[in-house]
């Protein structure tokens, strides 16, 4: 019998187990903070599954001008970085959600959860270079502190973000939530000013905002804007940003900075508003045989959530009664119930959906002739 045996093949050196470049880094600046955003890499440079995450080195560099850094940055990941300005170990990425990023990543790079991390910009920065940039790199390293370089940049400008503006109030009325605040009054620095107002709005519970709105500074608006996509029972809450904008020497606006937001202001919307007076109300005296009566007739309210009429009358010496138990739904009511030789004197209020009742019209009068 042969015994055989498998050919060895050439040795291979051992991993270095330095993770992958990290190259979807997204960086995005609100008041002082800028929220680093990036997929951490589930393989090492030889295809290998990282086992155990290691910490990660964040590096920021400071350009004069923003406008010339974002457009000389390049999306290739650089070797060598510096100053380091954090080097964070995995329990202190968060996820999205706010949760912990899990130690180990899954194998798939598509299904890996994207980690954030908050870095302070010294508001000295923002004063020193007021339209320059703060440019970011993030470096996975493996737990003996080695990597494969750093990431693709990401920029912000460092323009000073201005503070919420004070006052905003919130009010309901018969159309609209109205929204005021006081203007911020900041003249022009360099090439950087106050560009508007970024409104948030959330309904009571709601996890995220469901409506944003815009205001430009400057502009006949500043200091006031209707909300009229509302609903009529529900809790809403708005919080207000400034919006500081950086141009360009040519005037075209480059980047925008968002202050931080207000605390929020809270308001129910409860419709304790009635409809309209109706009006062109017009009696009239019929007979038809034996029987007369007086028709009523009166121009339709417009209100969008009308839910009928109330016909009120009263004789010469008397107070003005209801005569109808159900709303009146037609702009037009027929009162058979009239003594001959009597004068009456009508009135016709219209009532909303919820019950609120408006002011009733101007008297139309008419007298019941004697047979």
């Amino acid at each position: 019998m042969l015994a055989g045996c498998a050919t060895p093949g050439p040795p291979q050196p051992p991993s270095l187990a330095l993770p992958q470049h990290v190259a979807d880094l997204e960086a995005r600046r609100q008041g002082n903070r800028v929220l680093l955003t990036w997929s951490p890499p589930s393989q090492t440079t030889d295809k290998l599954r990282i086992r155990a995450a290691g910490p990660t080195a964040v590096c920021e560099q400071i350009e004069p001008d923003f406008a010339a850094a974002t457009s000389a940055s390049s999306n290739s990941s650089m070797q060598q970085c510096s100053p380091i300005v954090a080097t964070v170990p995995p329990a202190d990425l968060h996820a999205a959600a706010g949760r912990p990023a899990p130690a180990q990543r899954s194998t798939n790079p598509s299904q890996a959860q994207r980690v954030t991390y908050a870095v302070e910009i010294p508001p000295e920065l923002g004063r020193k270079y007021p339209d320059g940039a703060a440019v970011f790199y993030v470096e996975a390293l493996n737990p003996q502190g080695r990597g494969a370089g750093f990431s693709n940049p990401a920029a912000v400008p460092l323009a000073p973000a201005f503070e919420p503006p004070a006052g905003l109030a919130a009010a309901a009325t018969k159309n609209a939530i109205q929204l005021t605040w006081t203007p911020i009054q900041a003249p022009a620095v360099d090439r950087v000013r106050l560009t508007g107002y970024r409104i948030e709005r959330s309904e009571g519970g709601a996890q995220m905002p469901d409506e944003h709105l815009l205001v430009k500074a400057g502009t006949p608006s500043d200091g006031h804007v209707a909300d009229t996509q509302f609903a009529w029972g529900k809790q809403y809450q708005y919080r207000i940003a400034a919006l500081t904008g950086v141009f360009a020497a040519d005037g075209r606006q480059v980047a925008e900075v968002q202050g931080e937001w207000s605390q929020p202001v809270a308001i129910t919307a409860r419709d304790v508003f009635p409809p309209s007076q109706p009006s062109g109300l017009q009696a009239v005296f019929t007979q038809v045989g034996a029987q007369g009566y007086i028709d009523l007739t009166w121009l339709p309210n417009i209100d969008p959530d009308l839910a009928g009429y109330v016909v009120y009358r009263r004789s010469e010496s008397g107070a003005p009664e209801r005569l109808n138990s159900e709303l009146v739904k037609a702009p037009a009511f027929r009162d058979t119930a009239v003594v001959p030789g009597t004068r009456y004197s009508y009135s016709v209020s219209a009532v909303d959906v919820r019950g609120n009742e408006g002011p009733r019209s101007q008297e139309a009068s008419e007298l019941v002739p004697k047979p």
